[in-house]
């Protein structure tokens, strides 16, 4: 295969997918490139993409009284 997508492969459950599966995911794929501190999905909301980090890294936030606070950080082949 070789080229971006493959890291995502490395990754349970993609990682057992064959070559025809693998073209299938490949096929549906696009590609957004995210300035820090935009915003992808906000609490409530109704999700209806899937996200692979490729580059880069995306915090994921919650609102507590105090201000938001970083719950998780996600890394090239992390996906939400």
């Amino acid at each position: 295969m070789g080229g971006e997508l493959d890291i995502i492969f490395l990754k349970e459950p993609f990682s057992s997918l064959g070559d025809e599966k693998r073209k299938l995911i490949e096929g549906s794929c696009r590609f957004f490139d995210f300035r820090a501190g935009q915003i992808l999905i906000k609490k409530g909301e109704l999700g209806t993409t899937v996200y692979f980090i490729i580059k880069g890294s995306c915090g994921v936030f919650i609102d507590e009284s105090s201000g938001e606070m970083m719950i998780a950080k996600l890394f090239p082949g992390d996906f939400f």
